[in-house]
């Protein structure tokens, strides 16, 4: 319920701009797999059937996009991050997050409190 939902250089849209900067990757759901390892009491390896099964839970939440658009009031549905975190049970010294993506090799690091909110999806 903020005043000022946009964040400044970013633009309002009611679409949903398509951008991708190699192409929307093929992906085999029967070789899909979410992994989660590293510091954590357990490791999961999860089937796209798996994952499928898990809980889910509604979002409603702006998206800014890095390319300076932003989208207001969207819901969203998924796994509950903490859900997998509780899952693995990942320990008190991890303090971040490496993600590895299917598509042609992308990684990003974020802070593991980025993913311990009530409103982080997978």
């Amino acid at each position: 319920k903020r005043t000022h939902r946009i964040p400044p250089g970013q633009s309002q849209t009611t679409k949903w701009p398509v951008l991708d900067a190699s192409g929307t990757p093929p992906i085999d759901l029967a070789k899909w797999r979410l992994d989660v390892f590293g510091l954590v009491e357990r490791e999961i390896s999860l089937t796209w059937e798996d994952f499928s099964a898990l809980p889910t839970v509604e979002v409603f939440s702006d998206f800014h996009c890095v390319t300076r658009w932003s989208r207001l009031d969207n819901t969203w549905r998924g796994v509950a991050t903490r859900t997998l975190l509780e899952m693995a049970g990942v320990k008190p010294e991890a303090k971040f997050v490496l993600l590895h993506a299917y598509d042609y090799g992308w990684t990003t690091n974020l802070p593991l409190a980025d993913f311990l909110s009530d409103d982080a999806l997978i």
